[in-house]
C-alpha cells in the first residue's frame, strides 16, 4: 500500500510518500548505491530494467531495458495522440506538413 520514508539529503530532510514497491523508490536506492547524491526537485535519469521487480539503473550505466515496459509506455502515448491523425482526411502527411 502507501508507505512513508524519510530520506535525508545532505542537510535537508524531506518526507516522500511512495508505494511500497515502485520504480522511483528503486531509483533512489540505486543512486545511493552508486554514491550519487539526490536532492529535492533534482531531475534524475534512469532506465527501467525490470518493471515487474521494480528494478532500474541510472541512465549512464544501464546495459539493458525492459522492452515490455517501454512498449506499454509507447502504446499509451500513441493512444493519447492518435486521434489527431485519424481526424484528418489526409492522414499523417497533412499533420506533419
Amino acid at each position: 500500500m502507501v508507505k512513508c520514508d524519510y530520506i535525508c539529503l545532505e542537510d535537508i530532510c524531506c518526507q516522500i510518500t511512495y508505494a511500497s514497491r515502485c520504480i522511483e523508490r528503486a531509483v533512489i536506492k540505486i543512486y545511493r548505491l552508486h554514491g550519487t547524491g539526490i536532492a529535492p526537485d533534482m531531475k534524475i535519469q534512469y532506465v527501467v530494467t525490470d518493471a515487474r521487480r521494480c528494478q532500474a539503473e541510472p541512465a549512464w550505466c544501464a546495459k539493458s531495458f525492459d522492452h515490455g515496459y517501454y512498449r506499454e509506455l509507447i502504446d499509451k502515448a500513441w493512444a493519447e495522440i492518435s486521434f489527431a491523425f485519424s481526424r484528418r482526411a489526409g492522414g499523417i502527411s497533412q499533420v506533419i506538413s
